[in-house]
């Protein structure tokens, strides 16, 4: 029993700190940025709008794939 205890607290943990990068690389952004990287992130993953700003808003958990592919979605805006 103790075991599945720690094991979901890792877990949600790892959540935890999925929605924070998301929502750091969110606001990296500027509003029109912000815009598009939605509207493309909903496309890929076949989301909603307001599923998006839920994963924003910690109420849905960020999926390790959705958080790399996040990252390197957003890190184009930054490239030299």
């Amino acid at each position: 029993m103790e075991n599945a205890t720690t094991s979901q607290g890792v877990t949600n943990e790892g959540f935890a700190k999925n929605t924070q990068a998301f929502k750091y690389e969110y606001g990296r952004l500027n509003s029109a940025e912000q815009k598009e990287v939605q509207r493309a992130f909903c496309k890929r993953y076949g989301v909603s709008p307001e599923a998006f700003r839920a994963r924003c808003g910690g109420f849905t958990r960020v999926s390790d794939t959705e958080l790399a592919w996040f990252e390197k979605r957003v890190a184009t805006y930054f490239q030299n």
